[in-house]
This record gives structure tokens, sequence and C-alpha cells, in this order.
């Protein structure tokens, strides 16, 4: 059996930030992604807020990575765990980019 961990979103950026990584520049940055239904009579629009991160290469267009810009993300999913300041461990979800483009 063949496992797959792929995630294909689409939405808008929110302040990315630049980092350095062994020599290979980086971006952090929310991804918002706005999905709409009926409930009863009255149209609802949900937003859901993505961390992603990606490695400048192949497939990267690290000059789409502005704020407010509309972008296509294509990569998978990542669990990072950390403890807080109270000694709880918290977890969560952050999409790993292989392809950030400018939406159509």
């Amino acid at each position: 059996m063949e496992y797959i961990n792929k995630v294909e979103l689409q939405g808008y950026i929110s302040s990315p930030s630049f980092t350095v990584i062994v020599g290979k520049k980086a971006a952090r940055f929310p991804l918002a992604a706005k999905h709409t239904y009926t409930s009863g009579n009255i149209q609802v629009t949900d937003t859901d807020w993505f961390s992603c991160f990606a490695f400048e290469g192949e497939g990267i267009d690290f000059s789409a990575l502005q704020a407010g810009n509309a972008v296509r993300v294509v990569g998978r999913l990542k669990e990072r765990r950390y403890v807080d300041q109270e000694g709880v461990e918290r977890r969560y979800f952050e999409v790993i980019c292989q392809s950030v483009k400018l939406a159509k």
C-alpha cells in the first residue's frame, strides 16, 4: 500500500518572515483559505489559517511571498511538538511547501 501525504491549498498570505538556514533562504508564512457553505438560508464563510514553511528552490517563487498575495501551495503536512511556558506539551501541523506560485 502506498502512503500519501499531500496538501494543496489556495489562499492569501499574511506577514511572511524570512531567514537563512544552512545557507538556504527559508520562509515561514500564514496562509488564509476560505470555505463557503450554506446553513439554512444563510451563506457562511469560514477562514482557516495554515502555517506554511518553504525553502528557496525549484518550484518555490519567493517573489510571490508578500502579504496580501493570492498563492497556490502544494506540500505535505508535518506535525510539530513543543512544550509551552506552563510545561504543557502542544502540537500543531505545518505545511512543508514543495511548490508556491501566484494564484491565477
